[in-house]
């Protein structure tokens, strides 16, 4: 009964270290501009859209022979997709930890790739600015994924443990 509790404080915890993220910074550019955790939020569809469309642009430029190397899209709008596979794991973390454990992993990895890359998409033609600063709404971010590696992790092992004494 007391992990049940602990666990469910983690998941909330995790929920409330989101919440809290989108009312903070995530990161400054390189002219100064700060993003907040919200807008990006809510613009980061957009954001997956547009890298849709100049992926789209470059396989009908390579079809017609018209090979760029500088329009390869990077496709790092793409981390925004974290946020559904977060939400996923959130519901699914009582049902069925080994995919919640490979989610969680996947949104880590994802969320890692956009500091290392270092660079984000600022309009709809997909220019990119450098990331100058991480603020304190990307490590909530950050955080809350990697609370959610950790719980699934450990909800992964004791479904093995319990599995493993009904052999």
């Amino acid at each position: 009964m007391a992990k049940l509790l602990v666990r469910n404080y983690l998941v909330f915890t995790s929920i409330l270290l989101f919440v809290f993220s989108l009312t903070q910074t995530a990161f400054i550019t390189i002219d100064e501009s700060q993003k907040s955790g919200l807008s990006v939020f809510l613009l980061g569809p957009l954001g997956v859209l547009f890298e849709l469309g100049a992926f789209f642009d470059f396989l009908m430029n390579l079809f017609h022979g018209r090979f760029n190397l500088s329009k390869i899209p990077s496709f790092i709008s793409f981390v925004w997709l974290v946020n559904p596979i977060l939400f996923f794991s959130w519901i699914m973390i009582k049902k069925n930890p080994k995919i919640v454990l490979i989610l969680s992993l996947i949104s880590m990895l994802l969320i890692v790739s956009f500091a290392v890359y270092g660079k984000v998409p600022t309009d709809e033609a997909v220019h990119y600015k450098c990331i100058k600063q991480l603020k304190f709404g990307y490590w909530c971010w950050f955080l809350s994924a990697f609370l959610m590696v950790l719980i699934s992790f450990y909800k992964f092992v004791q479904s093995k443990k319990n599995s493993d004494e009904f052999r």
